[in-house]
């Protein structure tokens, strides 16, 4: 895996999530990596199997859609400084890191909506 930086200054802080589900308690970040790659990275397990990711261009979000069909919204705002990578990709490399070592992760699917 590339190194990464979450350049707090340009791509916002992390995101935590309300107290209605276990998965919304878990801190997100996005990077843009070295290699221009896209990355989520997350601090705990999702409750259910992620299946894929959508991007809103219009309202400026990402929702993470799990096996079931089951919407989480993290309510990560994506900076306009991430549009032409998010635009330009197919895939987004997510990973969930603990105390900096990665403990699991894949490769999954973009679906993009709005004028990109």
């Amino acid at each position: 895996m590339a190194m990464y930086d979450l350049q707090p200054d340009l791509y916002g802080t992390p995101i935590n999530g309300g107290e209605d589900h276990a998965d919304m308690r878990i801190e997100v970040y996005m990077a843009l990596g070295d290699d221009d790659n896209i990355y989520i990275i997350h601090d705990k397990p999702f409750q259910k199997t992620l299946s894929w990711i959508e991007y809103d261009s219009e309202e400026h979000k990402l929702d993470f859609i799990m096996e079931d069909g089951d919407l989480r919204d993290f309510g990560i705002p994506v900076s306009p400084n991430f549009k032409p990578h998010l635009t330009n990709t197919e895939t987004i490399a997510v990973a969930e890191v603990e105390n900096g070592v990665l403990k699991n992760g894949g490769m999954f699917p973009l679906m993009k909506h709005g004028g990109h």
